[in-house]
């Protein structure tokens, strides 16, 4: 295993309850902030340099495209730390990738639609002010509970601007997978509803709202050409 794998960078986030020592912990990882272009192929091979990866799930988009995230499964729970160590905001085809473990608390809970926040502090629908982080006009939103209606979470987003898109990202099963993205019509809008909405409880977990990543339809290495990733110090 790479030199420090057992030791996730500060801020990498704690493992699951339950997560036990050496291979009885959680094995699957979450990632997310990949090129749509970049190949599960790729992706397989940078995984690999850290352990026996059992398999890679790229997520997919009901029109076949993908959504730059998903799942990867590791052998043992010293190949999952051990990547986890290495590939949080570790550069991949030009964006800093984002890895954490994934969450396997959010079924637990009984989604009724229950919201505790303020929301009232919108800056107001359609004011067309171009605010925001450099004009973005999309937000991600995850750690939201499985169970969580769709239309409770629209509505939600709909308190702080004219929502041109919702999305909430489905498993191949057809269930939620908790998270997806919203497009407002104006930047000041997507900011209102970072600013509102990060972290605010929603059935009782703190939902995580922050901008989608710029660029990722841009031009670039996106399909996994060599040289596109780094092997970070240590990796072999």
């Amino acid at each position: 295993a790479p030199k420090g794998a057992g030791k996730a960078p500060k801020g990498a986030g704690k493992a699951p309850k339950g997560a036990g020592k050496g291979g009885s912990g959680p094995r699957r990882l979450f990632f997310r902030n990949v090129l749509f272009e970049t190949t599960v192929a790729f992706l397989t091979n940078i995984f690999q340099k850290h352990g026996n990866v059992v398999g890679v799930e790229l997520w997919q988009r009901p029109t076949g495209g993908s959504k730059g995230c998903g799942v990867v499964e590791f052998a043992t729970h010293a190949e999952a730390t051990a990547a986890l160590a290495a590939l949080d905001g570790h550069e991949v085809d030009g964006r800093p990738l984002m890895v954490e473990w994934e969450d396997t608390e959010r079924s637990k809970g009984k989604g009724k639609g229950e919201y505790k926040g303020d929301i009232g502090k919108g800056k107001g629908k359609d004011s067309g002010k171009d605010g925001g982080k450099g004009g973005a006009t999309t937000v991600f939103f995850k750690n939201v509970l499985f169970e969580t209606p769709s239309r409770f979470l629209l509505e939600l987003f709909r308190k702080h601007g004219f929502v041109k898109e919702f999305d909430l990202w489905m498993g191949p099963e057809g269930r939620s997978l908790g998270m997806g993205t919203v497009v407002y019509r104006y930047p000041d809008q997507a900011q209102a509803a970072i600013d509102n909405l990060n972290m605010a409880e929603v059935d009782g977990r703190p939902m995580i709202v922050e901008y989608e990543g710029s660029g990722r339809k841009g031009k670039g290495g996106g399909k996994g050409k060599p040289g596109d990733w780094e092997c970070p110090k240590g990796c072999g």
